[in-house]
């Protein structure tokens, strides 16, 4: 069977239409998934299987899967498809393939298991057609994993045969069974990542702030040195570049793709959703900081109102805790309840033991 024949060229991660169908087909995923630390990192770290621990990674190879037909002849599956296969061999010599389709969309596929059992037989059916499985031979074993990037929580059933009407009982051991992997990552928890090149990529697809962002970018930078990581360094670059403002667009970027397509009331391509989420968790850390800011030169303004002073004691307790919205609306509230600055004091005291003697 055909190896992948990886292009020298990086293109872009976005097509050069306009709307929707410039943004659907998400190759910056293919491009992270064709490096081999991050499928190492996928088996390893994120699922819970731990016989793919022994996989022979240093012998993976990224194959061709341009088998993929229709068994009717009519429109292609590539077309339904973002897919990677990749073959590794076991400790004992035997082959395996890991097949990655990459689920873009905001929506769960319902039909998704159908489409794994699909694919997994046009596999088998091109390994018989290059005589690469004789007669009496047994089939390889394939690993399909989804991953997921929508917003909504993956609610399709992970079986074919949970997709078959119901039957008799005395039937039922017939039913197909033939269940895939799934890594939801807007879902994934981060009690479950590592410090894998996957685990860090997740966090960047999940961060909620610029300074997440920068910490994610930086570990991946880190994990991916060498003249071999040059394309991945290039297309993370390419990504970080779309968190970018629409203002601060260059020609030739992704932001006329993401104002084409929230312009037209189209779904919302989820670099768009991403960039949002980021932006808005940084609003509302200034928000918070301003908050915080006002309150505490209030609080200050209120003790030298109140009391003719702000003792530097005082100022030590508070400024302890002048990241403490909570506490400093409180201490707000004992300036008003207590007539004399050591009724004040001794509020101070009583709830901040972390503070000596004010």
């Amino acid at each position: 069977m055909e190896k992948h024949d990886d292009a020298q060229n990086h293109p872009l991660p976005w097509g050069r239409g306009k709307g929707r169908a410039a943004l659907s087909q998400d190759p910056f995923f293919k491009e992270f998934f064709k490096d081999r630390d991050f499928i190492c990192s996928l088996l390893t770290e994120l699922l819970p299987i731990p016989s793919l621990k022994t996989l022979d990674f240093a012998k993976m190879d990224l194959m061709s899967s341009n088998f993929i037909k229709d068994s009717l002849g009519k429109q292609p599956l590539r077309q339904l498809y973002n897919d990677l296969l990749w073959r590794l061999p076991w400790e004992d010599g035997k082959y395996t393939y890991i097949c990655l389709l990459l689920e873009m969309q905001s929506k769960t596929d319902k039909s998704m298991a159908k489409r794994v059992g699909d694919y997994i037989l046009g596999l088998y059916n091109e390994l018989e057609k290059r005589g690469e499985i004789k007669a009496g031979q047994n089939f390889p074993f394939v690993l399909p994993i989804v991953i997921y990037n929508g917003e909504q929580k993956w609610s399709a059933k992970r079986d074919l045969g949970e997709l078959i009407s119901e039957v008799p009982e005395d039937l039922e051991h017939l039913r197909i069974k033939l269940a895939y992997e799934l890594l939801d990552i807007r879902h994934t928890k981060e009690s479950s990542l590592k410090d894998g090149a996957t685990s860090w990529l997740i966090r960047l697809l999940n961060a909620e702030d610029l300074e997440e962002v920068g910490k994610a970018v930086n570990r991946l930078r880190e994990l991916l040195q060498g003249d071999d990581k040059n394309s991945i360094r290039h297309h993370l670059s390419v990504l970080v570049s779309c968190i970018r403002k629409p203002d601060n667009k260059d020609d030739g970027s992704c932001h006329d793709e993401l104002e084409d397509t929230e312009e037209n009331g189209m779904e919302e391509d989820w670099i768009a959703s991403w960039r949002k989420r980021i932006y808005k968790g940084d609003m509302e850390k200034l928000k918070a900081e301003g908050m915080l800011k006002a309150t505490f030169s209030n609080l200050k303004n209120l003790v030298t109102w109140r009391y003719g002073s702000y003792p530097a004691e005082v100022a030590t307790s508070l400024d302890a805790k002048k990241g403490d919205l909570n506490y400093l609306e409180q201490a707000m509230h004992w300036v008003l309840d207590c007539s004399k600055l050591d009724e004040f004091k001794q509020k101070l005291k009583e709830h901040d033991t972390s503070v000596g003697t004010v």
